[in-house]
């Protein structure tokens, strides 16, 4: 569609509420995702899809570079369900201990779990079979599983 009005239009005729949700959707979030380059990825994860993450606002991040200096900061590895992954990207980690969307429990009581060996967080990042069209499931019935890691 060559403009927003022709956009709007094609989607109005499908549903009066697909052209307000698709705004909604676009504006609402605040994640981006960036491919990292050749020399940016870690060659032992055996794969070129990798991707940084930026999900906090300027000014959270500007907050967090700040107390980084001061206090230091390390790399964690967070795994968790495919099917998570949407939430994660648009709210970022949330602590869901003690909820009805808690996934794995809580064995060293309430938080966000990350580890330092990605091993240990790849047990928690539960496959899913992805859209067999997608480049990310190349053979068109591998399972998709997602890591995260973590500047904390």
């Amino acid at each position: 569609y060559k403009t927003s009005q022709e956009l709007k239009e094609f989607l109005d005729s499908k549903d009066p509420m697909a052209y307000p949700l698709l705004r909604w959707i676009l504006t609402s979030n605040r994640a981006h995702l960036a491919k990292l380059k050749p020399h940016e990825r870690i060659k032992e994860m055996g794969t070129d899809h990798q991707y940084l993450l930026l999900s906090s606002t300027p000014s959270r991040e500007k907050k967090f570079q700040e107390e980084k200096k001061s206090k230091g900061a390390f790399w964690a590895f967070h795994g968790s369900g495919f099917g998570n992954w949407h939430a994660i990207m648009r709210q970022g980690l949330k602590n869901l201990s003690g909820t009805a969307l808690m996934s794995t429990g809580q064995a060293y009581g309430p938080g966000i779990y990350l580890a330092a060996d990605s091993n240990t967080s790849m047990g928690y990042a539960k496959p899913l079979q992805g859209w067999n069209k997608s480049i990310l499931n190349e053979s068109g019935n591998e399972n998709i599983q997602v890591l995260a890691l973590c500047e904390v």
